[in-house]
């Protein structure tokens, strides 16, 4: 998997009208369902949306955790390593007193 395909599938987003698929009405309803309540075009939410959401979020859950797993195996090749040794305390100390 290379770069383009690892940051496509990591914001890969769920739309409305996957929400709208999963509860079985229209993405229409579900926008008036977003609206202000005040607002005159305001529909309530379908009553399943709670458990379509979840099963939504569940699935997406589920692809982000393939996603990491796929990357985590590869040994993390594209990763810059850092070659500086790390200096010792005294060593800090006498380069300040300088």
């Amino acid at each position: 998997m290379n770069f383009v395909q690892a940051t496509s599938r990591l914001i890969e987003s769920i739309t409305l009208e996957d929400v709208a698929n999963e509860i079985g009405v229209s993405h229409g309803l579900l926008r008036l369902s977003r609206l202000d309540p005040s607002n005159p075009a305001y529909r309530p939410p379908p009553s399943a949306w709670q458990a379509a959401v979840a099963r939504l979020a569940k699935r997406r859950s589920s692809d982000l955790e393939r996603l990491a797993d796929q990357l985590g195996t590869k040994g993390n090749t594209g990763a810059r390593r850092s070659k500086r040794k790390a200096r010792s305390k005294t060593t800090a100390r006498r380069k300040r007193a300088r």
